[in-house]
């Protein structure tokens, strides 16, 4: 069976803000508009690490007006060790 996704991006964005990501990954609320995205290992830590993300935004549009986005989501990548 084939699945069939469409988006409708109402925000013209540059090409390269677009990504893509697949694998193993969880999602934590981090602030009323971002999540973090990581491996299920990670994602707590991950969080810590991006807990001040409200603050950054809110910081940001202090300064260049209202992230016209609406959603702020982060993805932290595995990290790759040879064995």
């Amino acid at each position: 069976m084939t699945k069939e996704y469409r988006v409708k991006q109402k925000i013209a964005i540059p090409s390269y803000l677009i990504a893509i990501a697949v694998g193993d990954l969880v999602s934590k609320e981090i602030g009323p508009r971002s999540h973090v995205w990581s491996e299920p290992a990670l994602i707590d830590r991950c969080a810590y690490e991006f807990a001040n993300t409200e603050k950054m935004l809110a910081t940001a549009e202090s300064i260049v007006g209202p992230y016209v986005w609406g959603v702020y989501d982060l993805l932290v990548l595995p990290i790759w060790r040879n064995a």
